[in-house]
């Protein structure tokens, strides 16, 4: 296995005809409004966002941010902005800053955070699950590698 190859998914199409499009573009503006809430430091915003948050609270969330702020002198990116990390792996397919995994009863969600562009140790996993027409969002993890 290769250095990168943990980032390595298939592409986001291929997804596609397993989660309906209007759900990945909800799912995406659920992890937008999260994303950003980190970003600006608004862990309450979290909070409401989310439908259920595991062991998650506020609190727990703004010790993480803080101490791996403090740890390694960053400031997260907003959701959207260019990410440098783009290899190409031996098939051709590329790395994806945010990925979905199709599941029986909705998809999960991964979505790897930057700084100045550059990709760092933070991932956000949530999972959307399906409630007739809608999804609820469960934040799962945020850990950093």
């Amino acid at each position: 296995m290769g250095l990168f190859d943990r980032f390595k998914k298939k592409p986001l199409a291929a997804q596609e005809t397993v989660i309906h499009k209007r759900q990945v573009d909800k799912a995406r503006e659920i992890a937008c409004k999260i994303v950003n809430s980190i970003a600006d430091s608004d862990f309450a915003e979290i909070v409401n966002t989310a439908d259920t948050m595991k062991n998650w609270t506020a609190k727990l969330i703004q010790e993480l941010i803080e101490t791996y702020q403090s740890d390694n002198d960053v400031i997260f990116d907003y959701y959207g902005a260019a990410c440098n990390f783009n290899p190409v792996y031996k098939d051709g397919s590329v790395y994806e800053q945010e990925r979905f995994y199709a599941y029986d009863r909705g998809f999960g969600y991964e979505y790897d955070f930057t700084s100045n562009g550059d990709l760092n140790d933070l991932t956000l996993m949530l999972t959307f699950t399906y409630k007739g027409d809608d999804i609820e969002v469960s934040l799962d993890d945020l850990h950093v590698m």
